[in-house]
């Protein structure tokens, strides 16, 4: 029941959340604020969406949200496949809970972790449609990314050469930080 409550904003549809954190984060009516009155806290209310400085950790919140259920299932196959004979020989030798997490679970996750990470970097700057439904790159372009204003460009202004460039830009943006990544994580070597 947990796995499937954790998984359920990864099933749905990037624009339906936008839309919906839109309306939490609504000033009036939004969900957040009027908690945040209901139980007088009213000075905390803010322009979430509406905010230059708060635009951007809204939007960070809601992506952490949805992409919590697609981490954690990762991490826990990388957990249920470390061999359980593994954890009985550390039973037997009279390893702590806690020196086994340390001494076994993490480095057995290890690369799963790489993995992740890389795979958020990769999803992070390629973002388009959280942006673009909550803000549209808004307020005053402080939300904007690649992805927002490759379209804009191309859609608004009807200028596809500088969209077209700018796509080649965020593939190239990709492949470096990839790259460097790998190298610095290792992950290009099998560490058994």
């Amino acid at each position: 029941m947990y796995k499937f409550v954790f998984f359920i904003p990864v099933m749905l549809i990037t624009a339906v959340i936008s839309a919906l954190f839109a309306q939490v984060f609504e000033p009036n009516f939004g969900i957040l604020n009027t908690f945040l009155r209901t139980i007088g806290l009213e000075e905390y209310t803010q322009l979430w969406l509406g905010n230059p400085n708060l635009t951007v950790y809204s939007i960070i919140a809601v992506a952490i949200w949805q992409i919590t259920g697609w981490t954690m299932l990762l991490f826990l196959s990388s957990v249920e496949g470390i061999p359980t004979e593994i954890h009985d020989a550390a039973t037997l030798d009279g390893v702590s809970e806690w020196q086994r997490i340390i001494y076994i679970t993490l480095p057995m996750v290890k690369r799963m972790a790489y993995v992740i990470i890389m795979l958020q970097i990769i999803n992070s700057l390629k973002t388009f449609d959280l942006i673009w439904v909550m803000t549209q790159g808004g307020p005053n372009y402080a939300s904007d990314v690649l992805g927002t204003i490759l379209y804009r460009t191309a859609f608004s202004e009807q200028n596809f050469g500088y969209a077209s460039a700018i796509s080649v830009s965020m593939t190239i943006i990709v492949m470096i930080i990839c790259s460097y990544y790998i190298k610095l994580s290792k992950l290009s070597k099998i560490d058994g």
